[in-house]
């Protein structure tokens, strides 16, 4: 093992993937990141429709908050919109799937190549926006003046 830049007796905490952009070795691989790197610099391999709801939704979003998620969703789902863990997808096993983006969630469905965006829900509970700590919830005004226009989920 070669030299560590480490204190004995201290916890590690962090560790980090070697990135020759920013660090001094440019010689050295990304290793496992040389296949994301390749990979985002690949074309999407889906379209993504946006329904006139989830339109709706977005533009209220953005103009009356300031909150804008659509490039987000957009990159993660025209790139991979099947069920993963880290990308924050679940398959609803009706034809549907919902992502998570911060604490929106986004429901969609997925023929051939094309994601169609079906509508934009809160990610909280109604208890949780009315409760003690409901300031404190990222987006909170926004989610519980959503729900009053869009009070269920798709």
């Amino acid at each position: 093992m070669g030299p560590l830049d480490l204190v004995d007796g201290t916890p590690i905490l962090d560790i980090k993937p070697y990135l020759t952009t920013v660090d001094c070795f440019p010689e050295s691989s990304l290793g496992w990141l040389d296949e994301v790197e390749a990979a985002m610099a690949e074309p999407p391999k889906y379209s993504v429709e946006i329904s006139p709801l989830v339109r709706a939704q977005l533009d209220w979003l953005e103009h009356e908050h300031g909150i804008r998620i659509i490039d987000r969703v957009t990159e993660v789902l025209s790139r991979d919109p099947s069920p993963h863990r880290t990308r924050r997808i679940l398959d609803l096993k009706d034809g549907r799937f919902r992502m998570a983006c911060g604490p929106w969630r986004v429901y969609f469905s997925v023929e051939g190549s094309t994601v169609t965006l079906l509508s934009i829900a809160k990610g909280y509970s109604d208890s949780a926006l009315a409760g003690e700590y409901a300031n404190d919830i990222q987006h909170g005004i926004a989610q519980r003046e959503f729900a009053a226009i869009w009070p269920a989920e798709f």
